[in-house]
């Protein structure tokens, strides 16, 4: 029989049956006893945790929104910023290696700290370090027109065309004219810069060397901008240590402070030259001064044609050798070369 809610009533007192017997459990086990309040607290900090958690996790999912509505555009404007870099790199990747020397000669222990050996004629670009071992030494014709010797025990950079970095040993660099481009060596004292010159340069212990052949070199700290220069000088010696003192001497004239690199010449082609170009390179070779008696005698001197080698013949010997076939004759007069007509005894002073 249903009531009026449309329920058995048999349901009815089946519910109520079950209320009154887990009424009577109830009472029979009496009170629940009290939580300890070390678990009671672990309760709270599980809690308290988790609902932390639960509120980070909320923002990190509104940033997540935020971040992917601009997504697609940033990734659209790194993938530019990737490219036009990569085209700026691209560009100066391919850019051809600048030529900065040519290997003229090389003697003894010479290595270069790039792929490929050293052998004479091979091109050195910016960036080669050279080393020359206890025997070592070399001759390069740099592209600033200039020639340039290394000592042994030396290691020398060729950063670019107008400048070079010694690093240890020494340099000697001959300009071949007024008009070559001027060529800087750094060292960790300072730098040397020629204003058409022939000069070396010398690293030692504590200080660094400039020795003027002829011309004049400039001779400054590398400390700072606008760091104070010196001038030396044919036939002075210039020394710049490491506090940025200079010291100024005059070089010894009974010294031959050039004959390191005697053996890396490049020896003279005698065969088709003229005369002239003959006295010219003798004289510049022996630090002599070139005079002719005369014009007629120049002119003789740049029509005659030579033929044959020079060999083993240096100085004196050479211009006995090639002015005794010629009809002409020298004399040498503190440091002074005349050349004239045959005389019947030459007068060297």
């Amino acid at each position: 029989m249903r009531n009026k809610n449309g329920t058995h009533e048999s349901d009815v007192g089946m519910a109520a049956d079950t209320e009154r017997a887990i009424e009577r459990l109830l009472k029979l086990a009496g009170p629940r006893p009290d939580v300890p309040e070390e678990r009671a607290a672990r309760v709270r900090a599980a809690v308290q945790t988790r609902w932390q958690e639960s509120v980070a996790e909320h923002k990190a999912a509104k940033k997540k929104a935020r971040f992917e509505r601009w997504r697609v555009p940033a990734m659209g404007l790194a993938a530019a910023v990737v490219l036009t870099v990569a085209a700026v790199l691209g560009v100066q990747t391919l850019r051809a290696p600048v030529d900065v020397a040519t290997v003229q000669q090389i003697a003894g222990t010479v290595s270069l700290d790039t792929n490929g050996g050293l052998y004479g004629g091979r091109v050195l670009v910016a960036g080669s370090l050279l080393r020359t071992g206890t025997d070592g030494g070399a001759r390069l014709a740099l592209a600033s027109g200039h020639t340039l010797f290394v000592a042994r025990e030396s290691v020398l950079e060729l950063v670019g065309p107008e400048r070079l970095e010694l690093v240890a040993g020494a340099v000697y660099l001959e300009s071949a004219d007024r008009e070559s481009r001027s060529v800087t060596v750094w060292t960790p004292f300072g730098r040397a810069s020629d204003v058409g010159t022939r000069f070396e340069v010398r690293l030692l212990d504590q200080s660094m060397r400039v020795r003027v052949r002829d011309g004049s070199v400039e001779l400054g700290e590398d400390r700072f901008f606008g760091a104070e220069v010196r001038v030396a000088d044919a036939g002075e010696e210039l020394m710049l240590d490491k506090a940025g003192r200079f010291e100024r001497a005059t070089m010894d004239d009974e010294t031959d402070h050039w004959a390191w690199f005697s053996s890396l010449r490049e020896p003279f082609e005698l065969e088709g030259s003229t005369l002239a170009g003959f006295l010219d390179w003798i004289s510049r070779d022996n630090d002599w001064q070139l005079r002719y008696t005369g014009g007629d005698v120049q002119r003789f001197a740049r029509q005659n044609l030579l033929h044959g080698e020079l060999e083993d013949l240096e100085g004196e010997a050479a211009l006995d050798a090639i002015l005794s076939t010629v009809g002409l004759d020298w004399r040498l007069d503190e440091g002074v070369l005349t050349i004239g007509p045959l005389q019947r005894q030459r007068v060297r002073r």
